[in-house]
Formats: structure tokens, sequence, C-alpha cells
């Protein structure tokens, strides 16, 4: 599939109306820092007790690095799981629609960008990615760093909800791992 045209997709997001979706929790609305810091670590407390104190608090803070990059950030309509399987596409290859809305909610910019990064295998498929996102909407120098910490943020939520022996456990904690190494 197109990154770039997901991308340009992606970056065409509704302004948030507040009351209509259910909320991302790491939207920033109204808290300061270290509200945010400590509700997040009070939800994922339990990832300390399943793969240790080192890897929690490489979390908290990644939290941190995250608040910072996204204080001013404007929440958006989010789809909530934006990928390349969620696109029924036309044999042109033009977007037919976009299916499986059930996860949209209000969420920082960075969301679905995060999402479309786990695709981007290869540097040449970020590069795809961004340039699609800049046809629509500007990209900071930082954008990298916001959506990959906001994916970790993401996940680790996920990952504290879900059965300590689910299928899937072992997979997403390799992609925290992942993407803590690289904001390291």
């Amino acid at each position: 599939h197109d990154l770039g045209l997901l991308a340009r997709v992606g970056a065409k997001a509704l302004p948030a109306s507040r009351g209509v979706l259910a909320a991302s929790p790491l939207i920033l609305l109204g808290r300061s820092r270290d509200e945010f810091v400590r509700d997040f670590e009070r939800k994922c407390r339990v990832l300390g007790a399943r793969f240790g104190a080192t890897f929690l608090a490489r979390i908290v803070g990644a939290a941190r690095q995250y608040f910072d990059l996204c204080a001013t950030d404007e929440p958006i309509v989010s789809h909530g799981d934006f990928q390349p399987d969620n696109l029924l596409l036309a044999t042109d290859g033009r977007i037919l629609a976009i299916i499986d809305w059930e996860l949209a909610m209000i969420a920082p910019r960075w969301s679905d960008l995060a999402q479309l990064l786990r695709f981007a295998a290869t540097d040449a498929l970020e590069r795809e990615l961004a340039a699609g996102y800049r046809a629509v909407h500007p990209l900071p120098t930082y954008w990298r760093r916001a959506a990959r910490s906001h994916d970790v943020l993401r996940v680790a939520l996920g990952l504290a909800r879900a059965p300590a022996q689910g299928a899937d456990v072992r997979h997403w904690k390799y992609h925290v791992d992942a993407c803590l190494t690289y904001l390291e």
C-alpha cells in the first residue's frame, strides 16, 4: 500500500468536537505534566510487576518526554486503528472507504501518524509517509519522537489492560522496547 497516500488521508483530520467521541487517555487537556505522568504511571503500574521496574521506568520517562513534545498539540478526531487493512481500495488504487471506526476517539494528532509509522519498515517508506503527511499538514522536526512517544504510551496502556499471558503480549512488549530504544 502507498504510505504517502495513507498519510495524506490521515493528515486531513477533523477538528475535535468535545462530547461527541470518547477522549484518548493520552489527551493532555488541562493537565499539568506531573498530573499526566502520575495518572499514566498509576494505570501502567502492573507492567513493573510483569516486566520489571526498569521497563516501567523507561515507559514513565517516555510519558514525560511525550508531554513535553505534545503539550501544545491540538486534539483531532482519530480513526484509532488507521492502517492499510482498514482501507477499501479501487482497482486503480483510489481509496473508496475507510472502515472499522469503532476505535475512533478524540486524540492527539500523533495517534494515527504513530499507527502508520508501524508500517514504515524502511527509511524509504518512512520518507514516503512523511512526504504524504506534509502534503496536507506540516510536520514539526520532532514528529518521529512525538509519534513514537505516543505509540509507546498507547501500547503500554493496552499491555497494562491485557491478560498477562495474552497471545500478543510478547509482540507488543518487543514493539514498546524498540520504540523506547529509538527514543533513548
